[in-house]
This record gives structure tokens, sequence and C-alpha cells, in this order.
């Protein structure tokens, strides 16, 4: 297997690179192809217990404490006895057990990051399942701030949050060459490492509603995300592609730089409609205090468009295209309020 790092070939079944370290992670081939049956009995009773600090899986990874937690997984920080590394566990939901959907998506989950190879996607390294049937990733534990936290202090200078979105782009390249689009790019999900040198080393992170579109004219089934930054195609039920992940990015990069979205709204309803409806402005228009230069602008403008075909062809484009314009940004950011992500969104239940 080759290091996404270094790029130096290592056996199949190394689990660190032998040159630089870095982590392999987990062979698609290594994962079952569907999840396994859970009886009603099994799921009633996992559903009563409590997974808590310092319980022991498949008598491995013992956790340590609870550091995150989404619509249907809970992480834990934990310790690989059998490697003495600390790791990341995303367990499923004990409440989302008896639903084979939500079961197969976690799957798919781990299928889709295991087959993905890219210094900027976060890795996997071990798939397995609990003696009471609660299915859970292992991944390489982060020890980083996300952007969202970040943008609770303030705004960024437009040149760093170029560098931070092209190095998205590179993650996403990676996932769209697969056929994968993320469908919930957004501050939280990118983490800024220590790394390599880089004090802004990103990772990708959660692909649990990530999607495998082949082919043209994929329409998904449902709208999932965040609906700040969720496409109109999205919401239109239109084809999908990667260009969606690129329109998100686009929201990202107003909120690092301008401090607000680009057609913020009072509420949920006004602001999905502006996501098919609003004009689109430059950010000098939206705030007279923010002035770029020409071309960062009209590109801020144009990854927010209403048509995907409107937006940057591809994320190795729109990385070229940043990298190209970084240095053409102020290096200090705006005096301009931090984002506050638009109007409160309560996630529907399950």
């Amino acid at each position: 297997m080759d290091c996404s790092v270094c790029h130096y070939p290592n056996s199949g079944d190394a689990c660190f690179c032998v040159r630089c370290a870095a982590p392999l992670g987990l062979p698609p081939e290594r994962l079952p192809r569907q999840p396994e049956p859970l009886s009603s009995e099994e799921a009633a009773r996992e559903a009563a217990r409590s997974i808590q600090s310092g319980m022991v899986l498949s008598d491995r990874y013992q956790l340590v404490r609870q550091i995150g937690s989404g619509g249907f997984g809970t992480v834990f920080e934990a310790a690989d006895l059998e490697l003495g590394l600390r790791v990341a566990v995303k367990l499923l939901r004990s409440s989302s057990l008896r639903d084979p959907r939500v079961r197969a998506r976690f799957l798919d989950e781990a299928r889709m990051i295991a087959q993905l190879r890219n210094p900027h996607i976060v890795v996997l390294l071990d798939y397995d399942v609990t003696e009471t049937g609660t299915p859970y990733l292992v991944m390489e534990l982060l020890e980083g701030k996300d952007v969202g936290t970040l943008l609770g202090q303030g705004v960024l200078s437009p040149r760093r949050a170029l560098r931070i979105a092209a190095q998205v782009c590179e993650a996403l390249g990676e996932a769209h060459r697969h056929g994968i689009v993320h469908r919930d790019m957004k501050p939280e999900n990118v983490v800024l490492l220590n790394r390599a040198g880089e004090t802004d080393f990103v990772k990708v992170v959660d692909f649990g509603v990530a999607k495998l579109c082949r082919g043209p004219g994929v329409r998904t089934s449902a709208v999932l995300g965040t609906p700040a930054y969720v496409s109109p195609e999205m919401l239109a039920g239109e084809p999908l592609d990667g260009r969606s992940d690129l329109y998100a990015v686009g929201i990202m990069l107003w909120e690092m730089i301008v401090g607000q979205l680009p057609f913020p709204g009072t509420n949920q309803a006004v602001m999905l409609s502006s996501h098919l409806y609003a004009p689109r402005k430059w950010p000098r228009a939206i705030d007279p205090t923010v002035r770029m230069a020409d071309p960062i602008e009209e590109l801020l403008t144009q990854l927010v468009a209403r048509a995907a075909a409107d937006r940057p062809a591809s994320a190795y484009e729109l990385r070229a295209r940043l990298l190209e314009l970084a240095p053409l940004a102020p290096d200090r950011p705006f005096n301009v309020p931090p984002p506050t992500g638009g109007p409160p969104w309560d996630p529907p239940a399950g």
C-alpha cells in the first residue's frame, strides 16, 4: 500500500509507513460488504447498555473520554492497547441500531474513507462490532482545532483562509475522483493540525452523509447536511456532483473572510430560500469595509452561484486558483464581527 504522505510503497499488511510512520489506513477489501444482522434482542440489550469511558472494545480499544457527538454517532478518544497509541473511536448510537439503513450508512462511511488516500483526509484504522452488535470505526486521533471553533474567536486573514480552502480542495479532489460527494462540508468538519512544519495542516472529517455519485444525472434521495452550506441543487432535487461541495467551500470562505453568509437570512426558511433565489453579490457590496483584489471577490461570488455550471469545474481547478490568488490576498483579518453561522438550526430527530 502506497503511503499518502511520502508515497513509499509499503506491504499490504503494514499499519504505518516504514519511511515516515504515517498511518496507512485500513484496506477497503478488509471491510464487510454488508452490516452484520442484528436481532431485536441484541438491539434491545445494546440500547440498554451505556457506552462510557473505561470500557474496552474487542479486548483492544479502551475508551478514555468522549470528545464528540453527532446525529448518528458518538466519538471517544481511546487507547489502542495492542499498539500503544491514542486513537478516535466512533460508535453508532444505540438509538439507531434498529434501523438497517443507518447501519448500512455507517458501514458506507467506513468504506468511503478506506478508499481515499490523501494526507488531508482522516485515516480509517479499523472497523469492528462490539459483542452486542454496535459497529464502530477506529480513526487517527486529530489533536487540533476545527475551523468552526476558530471562527468563534473572529474572522481569518483572507490569505490564510484561501490557503486553508486550497487544502480542503485537495481532499475533496481525491473524494470526487472516486465519485464521492461529501455533502456536509462546513467549518466544524475541517480540522487544523500542527503537522509537517505547518500550523494550518488541514484534515477533512465526517463522511457520514457522503454519497457515491457516479455518472451524470445522479440525483440525491434526500436533503442532508447543514442548511447554511447546502447547495441549491440538493435543495431542488437536481443532479448532484462534486460542485455541490465547492458551493459549501464558497460559503465557508465567506464566513472565514467576510464574517457572514453571502445571503444571510433571519430564519431557516429565508436562508434555505436564499440558496435558490437570492441575488449573488461581491463581498464589497455586502460590506464596504471588505475589499480585496477583483479576482478574489469574483471567485468568492462564483463559488456560490445558483447553477453548478457557473462554479469552478472541479476541486483541483479551484485549488489551483486559490493558490494562485493567495499571494494577492491581505494577510490581516478585516475588522468585522465574528461569523454567527446564520439562524440556529435544530436538526431533525434521528
